[in-house]
């Protein structure tokens, strides 16, 4: 009886049928995984550059445009640069600390002291951190040495929301780019 016994096992040990679908199963969940998160960090990926060419699209017009930046043509300008901008992107645009044009979720709104845009500023810290100082003679040295001028700030921003949340490969929420452009 144990002969038989071992005879059964000798052949069970040599048979490779089947094998390919157990390897198969076992890989296809990891390539999955795999995929899902290459698909998530590319698609994160398109979304920055698709900001990344608005945001320069806006930067570029602003400095073409820059004769618009004043008390006159500021919020009309900040009106012309959110237009580049596409709808499903929010964008916050601040023409020389004065006249500004907002737009989040679809919905636009101006505001902003719109005499600001004729004054000269000496900002200091990044566009995330701005600090506007008070106004100066444009031209003036500022206390970096720079010379006091107009500027732009523009921040542009869409909310990313992962295929699967729960596998953490890229986080969901936010994300935000800022410039600021000195033109003049």
């Amino acid at each position: 009886m144990t002969g038989r016994w071992c005879r059964g096992l000798a052949r069970l040990r040599g048979a490779e049928s089947g094998a390919s679908a157990v390897e198969f199963a076992l890989l296809v969940p990891v390539m999955l995984l795999i995929l899902v998160a290459i698909l998530d960090f590319g698609s994160n990926i398109l979304m920055r550059l698709s900001l990344t060419q608005s945001l320069s699209s806006a930067t570029n017009y602003a400095l073409v445009s820059s004769d618009d930046v004043s008390a006159s043509g500021g919020e009309a300008l900040a009106g012309r640069i959110g237009s580049l901008v596409p709808v499903d992107k929010d964008v916050q645009i601040s023409i020389n600390n004065g006249p500004s044009y907002t737009r989040s979720s679809g919905v636009a709104s101006t505001g902003g002291v719109t005499n600001n845009a004729d004054k000269c500023w000496c900002p200091t810290g990044t566009a995330e951190t701005l600090n506007w100082g008070s106004a100066t003679s444009c031209g003036a040295a500022c206390p970096d040495g720079s010379p006091a001028g107009k500027y732009v700030v523009i921040t542009t921003s869409q909310v990313y929301t992962p295929i699967f949340l729960t596998y953490g490969v890229v986080s969901p929420g936010p994300v935000v780019l800022r410039a600021m452009v000195q033109v003049k």
